[in-house]
């Protein structure tokens, strides 16, 4: 087949006709090899060149149009409101954009500075750094310290963006501003850590006793009743109430801080004694309460006397010699409480029972003291009332001179006029009066009351004779009482002199020193002051030497023995003997016999007081048979 050379539309198809057509041509024209073979070389050049020239304005347009590009895409980059790099691989080009620039306030040239502060790359490890920026499926948050101060939080994301035919590669970082979100998410975590710490101070507030750390009683109710209701009854409990001895005292004269400082010692005290497996808790002021398994009722006793062995080494103050004293009441579980709330109702009674016999010891549940204890608490109501209705009224016992066998002076003794039961003992209400703290009201109009009758006794030419009024320790210590003393003073009109105030022993070894300094307050008044009981609970003879007394009072639980004891006797012949040496009055309590005035005259003993003479009087009767006033 032959082709018409007039229909060749480009080079490509001439080449081909002449290779094709290489023995002739159209017109018949024969041609030699050798010409034909140049012409063919010739073409192909020509071809090439086309093709070359062809690609390179092909290039060229590519490159305008991939320049006009970039230049777009730089200018959207550096419109763009979030943080853009745009840079090479080989660190050899570097961008950051207008409104990366604006945020961190740095200028163009500090870029690289920019750039190695967020990223870190360099070359030695771009490699390394480069394939964990690309690789990495996560965002990379990262911290930047602005030129103003500022701190930026910023999350960056890195891409590639091109890669020329050098191999090397434009990455596209862009960050992400966090700081808002950051700084929400920190103050969230602040609130949350409060939340949880306000969560923590309520349970703790719920559930635990502050000053201790002990359970309150509220978890101790809830952790007793899930052990008890575990034993299903199958095993012994033994609940135990444990009261500091005379707390109010050390609160009073030493401050909250000391006395809370002596809780501590006891909660510590307390919760490193018991078995592991009990629980213990602070339930009141001075009371603490421990539940603990139980063979029978020798583990209660032994736990009891293992408390009081430590804690009685628990010192008040450093230079104090007074040291904490407990006392402690106990129920069993099931028989004495098949519930926690049962038995702490019943160990409450045993409680009670403690505080009104002033007794430190053990003691455990009965059903008579039960009824004793309730029967104390109508008592303490009726009391209430009595003070109101004013329902007492003073005896008043004679102080004889085992010389002369002649009134001194007398000691003013409180009555109750019960309504129902005529005249109570003061053993009976004494202790709930001074339980309950209605002693301090009581005790105020007894002071007052002795000394407005000694003067009405005066005023009507009796002789100026003493009368001796007992002071408990809870009056003694209250910040007014000199006040109280000078009131009644005044308000009678009793020369001082013709006063005179008891005080217990056991006071002074609670603070020797304030208790020193506010006897010294009542002598200096011109009043005599008495120390009462004086050879009973924490008798030392050191004491007289140290306390500012003008009598002291000898127990009649001493002088009822001297005729038959003569431990009694010698005990009693020694302390008058002391007190004669220290200038002291002594005055013998209980005297019932002629035997006993006999045997305390030649002793030495100044004044007797007892039955022997004379049981408390009332003031009418009294008078008549002491006083002799003329009507």
């Amino acid at each position: 087949m032959q082709i018409d050379r007039e229909s060749l539309e480009n080079p490509f198809d001439y080449l081909t006709y002449y290779i094709t057509e290489s023995n002739v041509d159209k017109q018949g024209v024969q041609m030699k090899g050798g010409i034909r073979m140049m012409l063919y070389v010739l073409h192909f050049i020509g071809m090439v060149i086309i093709a070359l020239f062809t690609a390179w304005i092909s290039s060229q347009r590519y490159k305008k149009v991939n320049e006009r590009e970039r230049d777009l895409m730089y200018n959207m980059l550096d419109k763009a409101e979030t943080m853009v790099v745009v840079w090479k691989d080989d660190l050899s080009f570097l961008n950051i954009n207008g409104y990366m620039k604006a945020k961190l306030g740095y200028a163009a040239e500090e870029n690289k500075k920019v750039f190695d502060e967020i990223f870190h790359i360099n070359e030695t490890n771009k490699q390394d750094r480069i394939r964990e920026m690309l690789c990495s499926k996560k965002s990379t948050e990262k911290v930047i310290d602005c030129q103003n101060g500022d701190t930026k939080y910023v999350m960056w994301r890195s891409i590639i963006w091109s890669t020329d035919r050098e191999g090397v590669r434009t990455i596209l970082s862009i960050g992400f501003d966090i700081t808002d979100r950051v700084k929400l998410s920190k103050e969230l975590e602040i609130h949350s850590k409060k939340i949880k710490s306000n969560a923590d101070t309520i349970q703790k507030l719920a559930f635990e006793d502050e000053l201790t750390g002990l359970y309150n009683k509220r978890k101790f109710l809830i952790e007793g009743n899930a052990i008890l209701e575990a034993s299903e009854g199958n095993k012994q409990y033994a609940l135990m109430y444990i009261d500091v001895d005379k707390f109010s005292f050390i609160n009073s004269i030493y401050g909250e801080k000391v006395g809370n400082n002596v809780l501590k010692k006891v909660a510590a005290a307390i919760n490193r004694l018991i078995p592991k497996d009990a629980i213990c808790c602070r339930r009141g002021d001075d009371e603490f309460a421990v539940l603990f398994a139980i063979e029978n009722e020798k583990d209660i006793n032994l736990l009891y006397e293992k408390l009081v062995r430590h804690i009685s080494s628990i010192k008040i103050k450093d230079n104090v010699d007074y040291r904490v004293e407990i006392s402690a009441g106990a129920v069993v579980y099931p028989s004495q409480g098949d519930e926690i709330n049962k038995l702490y109702q019943n160990v409450t009674f045993v409680m009670q029972d403690i505080k009104r016999k002033h007794t430190k010891t053990l003691a455990l549940f009965d059903s008579e003291l039960k009824e004793r204890v309730l029967h104390q608490q109508v008592i303490a109501m009726e009391l209430k009332e009595a003070i109101r209705n004013n329902e007492f009224i003073l005896y008043y016992q004679p102080k004889i001179d085992v010389i002369t066998e002649k009134l001194v002076g007398m000691e003013a003794l409180v009555r109750w006029k019960h309504s129902k039961e005529a005249f109570m003992s003061p053993g009976q209400f004494i202790p709930i009066a001074e339980q309950t703290g209605l002693i301090i009201e009581l005790g105020k109009w007894g002071l007052l009351e002795a000394c407005i009758q000694n003067k009405r006794w005066q005023d009507r030419g009796a002789e100026k004779y003493i009368v001796s009024v007992n002071i408990s320790a809870t009056e003694f210590y209250q910040n007014n009482m000199l006040e109280i003393i000078k009131e009644a003073l005044k308000v009678s009109g009793l020369d001082p002199c013709c006063l005179e105030i008891e005080l217990t022993e056991s006071m002074a070894i609670i603070d020797k020193e304030q208790t020193i300094a506010k006897m010294n307050e009542i002598r200096a008044l011109g009043i005599k002051v008495a120390l009462d009981d004086f050879g009973t609970g924490y008798s030392s003879l050191s004491y007289l030497k140290v306390l500012p007394i003008d009598i002291l009072k000898l127990d009649r639980s001493f002088v009822s023995e001297i005729e038959k004891d003569n431990i009694s006797k010698n005990i009693t012949l020694t302390m008058i003997r002391l007190a004669e040496l220290l200038n002291i009055e002594t005055v013998a309590e209980g005297v019932e016999t002629k035997e006993q005035a006999e045997l305390l005259k030649k002793m030495g003993c100044h004044t007797i007081q007892g039955y022997y003479y004379s049981r408390p009087l009332p003031a009418d009767i009294f008078e008549e048979v002491y006083l002799h006033i003329k009507k």
